[in-house]
């Protein structure tokens, strides 16, 4: 394959050494998984990466404090200034807006600790901020529960809760999708990169939020289909050569 780095959500079984091993030599990847989280039935988040590409470390300092944990990544960019490429693989807490969104400060603080040449990628499983309501009354109880704001009365009209969103974007992280969409040529392209992700959630839960320095470097995000998985997969180009060296901040 010609994918230099794969972020997965939901893959327990990669915790299995044996499995692991055997999905590299499939892959022709390496592959790290984030630990158990603190809760039972944690499903484990992974990155899996291209030989050739140089893993400075690995960073799940905090994973176990989350829902079902995150793993980072830092890639050596063999640049003048030292500062790596730092991608995470998450998914966030899919019971509560709230709780992922507590979940979602702490992932801000990870992913500019290297310098700002960052990424969190994953399930982040609640509304984007810029997104059109969903047909609320179709969506499962549960979800409704989970991803909207609380109504004073049955008769209230359901609201997205975009808390997370508001975290990530006071992080100073841009949506992807979002940053392709206000560039799309035609209606078409943009409905089609701001479609939904979560087959029955009906929103778009599967996101990249990118660092200022990052955000001039992709070149390229679209919305692909898979048998893999219930949602559909999400795939981004980078042109390393972009990236915004202004944009840099030392973390303090």
């Amino acid at each position: 394959m010609d994918t230099d780095l794969v972020l997965l959500q939901e893959v327990p079984e990669l915790a299995s050494d044996a499995v692991r091993e055997k999905a590299e030599t499939d892959l022709g990847m390496r592959i790290a998984v984030s630990p158990t989280g603190f809760t039972e039935g944690c499903l484990n988040a992974a990155i899996a990466w291209r030989q050739s590409l140089t893993v400075e470390g690995i960073d799940v300092r905090y994973s176990r404090k989350l829902h079902h944990g995150y793993i980072g990544a830092h890639i050596g960019l063999d640049r003048d200034d030292g500062v790596p490429l730092t991608v995470i693989s998450t998914h966030l807490d899919p019971t509560s807006a709230t709780s992922a969104a507590q979940e979602a400060q702490q992932l801000v603080q990870r992913v500019w600790r290297t310098g700002g040449i960052g990424l969190i990628a994953g399930d982040i499983n609640h509304m984007p901020l810029g997104d059109p309501e969903p047909p609320w009354e179709q969506i499962h109880p549960h979800n409704r529960a989970s991803r909207c704001l609380p109504r004073a009365s049955p008769g209230d009209e359901w609201r997205g809760n975009r808390i997370v969103g508001q975290v990530l974007m006071g992080g100073d992280l841009t949506d992807v999708a979002a940053h392709a969409a206000e560039r799309a040529s035609t209606p078409q392209e943009r409905d089609e990169l701001l479609q939904m992700t979560g087959t029955h959630g009906r929103i778009r839960v599967d996101q990249i939020h990118a660092t200022p320095a990052l955000v001039p470097a992709i070149s390229g995000y679209r919305v692909i289909s898979t048998d893999a998985s219930d949602h559909r997969g999400i795939v981004w180009d980078l042109d390393l050569d972009l990236v915004e060296v202004g944009a840099l901040r030392e973390f303090h």
